[in-house]
């Protein structure tokens, strides 16, 4: 109670200078305190479009990362737990792409671009923009691959797999013209007709649901629908009623008649958030899978971290180095331009 009321206090003593920003995946006492809420896609744009001079990210590392590319020089962006890390993340990094990348182009020319998820490092971002390529997120990947499709680009999608896979299958790619790479194994050749690569990284939270999972939810409820994140493996969002980012999913279950019985693959937090939503229809978690370093925020840490911006003592500021920054940046604002439908790609 008396963290609360401290933290209310500093909020309120610093007004419009600090914006509290809440993934949707966090506990209900952090996303309590967030003047916003929203997904990976919402949290990267409004850093920079807030007037706020001191932004706290609750969320994991890349999310503040891509706050503090996208804020403007006179911004502040801080984290509260530098140890909430993404798995996914750290499934490649900027030698790997380098490395793979080069090889890819050799074979595939200068076609070839890269596509990286957001759950990404700054790093890799940077080789990404470097190369014109763009980011993407959950809610906006079929979006951007479709743009640089009908350019003729092929697609190099990375660090995800099934987020790869399930948006090239509702592109219409063929299985002929997907190739699905391995990083442990020896660089390969490319399929002549390939257009659409993915890396081999992948969600743990959400490659926990199978087919399993779904046939049991709808043994129980055979009227139940099933909503499910694109991390999934290609056969649960095959076999779903709908799959899209948590966002999405949120619209969905807004939407959803009275009565309806609704089973959602994604993370535990949100799932749980979302059935207490409306009290006219039934949510259940398709399984209880839940994101660890998400959980690592709590009230304790936020009010900490909000403490020392206070006293202008902060050992939780994100710093980027410029020319990463820089270059991390145009990948994120051709992912921003294409999504808004300004299409000016910075090459």
């Amino acid at each position: 109670m008396k963290t609360t009321q401290e933290l209310e206090r500093i909020k309120q003593e610093l007004g419009q200078k600090l914006l509290i920003m809440a993934h949707y995946y966090q506990k209900d006492e952090v996303v309590e305190q967030a003047d916003l809420v929203g997904d990976s896609y919402k949290l990267a744009v409004q850093a920079a479009r807030t007037s706020a001079k001191y932004i706290v990210l609750c969320g994991v590392y890349f999310m503040a990362e891509s706050a503090r590319i996208l804020a403007r020089g006179d911004q502040h962006v801080y984290l509260p737990v530098f140890q909430a890390g993404c798995p996914m993340a750290d499934m490649i990094d900027v030698e790997l792409f380098h490395t793979h990348f080069s090889h890819l182009k050799s074979l595939m020319g200068d076609s070839l671009v890269p596509i990286v998820y957001v759950n990404s490092t700054a790093e890799v971002k940077a080789a990404v923009g470097t190369n014109n390529g763009s980011a993407c997120t959950s809610s906006n990947a079929a979006r951007i691959c479709d743009y640089f499709l009908k350019q003729g680009k092929k697609i190099f999608f990375l660090p995800d797999a099934n987020l790869g896979k399930n948006v090239a299958a509702s592109l219409g790619i063929r299985a002929a013209e997907l190739f699905s790479y391995h990083a442990n194994e020896p660089l390969p050749d490319t399929p002549d007709k390939t257009r659409f690569i993915t890396w081999d990284g992948y969600c743990h939270v959400h490659t926990n649901f199978s087919l399993f999972d779904i046939m049991k939810a709808k043994a129980n409820y055979p009227y139940a629908k099933i909503l499910v994140h694109p991390e999934c493996i290609p056969e649960v969002v095959t076999a779903a009623d709908f799959s899209g980012s948590t966002s999405q999913i949120m619209e969905q279950v807004k939407a959803a008649e009275a009565g309806d019985v609704l089973f959602v693959g994604t993370e535990l937090h949100f799932v749980e958030r979302l059935a207490h939503l409306r009290s006219d229809i039934t949510v259940f978690p398709l399984k209880k899978s839940l994101c660890g370093n998400m959980a690592k925020t709590n009230l304790q840490n936020v009010y900490q971290t909000v403490r020392e911006i206070e006293t202008e003592k902060s050992t939780h500021e994100i710093d980027i180095i410029p020319d990463i920054r820089n270059n991390a940046h145009r990948a994120l604002q051709n992912m921003i331009n294409i999504s808004e439908g300004k299409e000016a790609v910075h090459e």
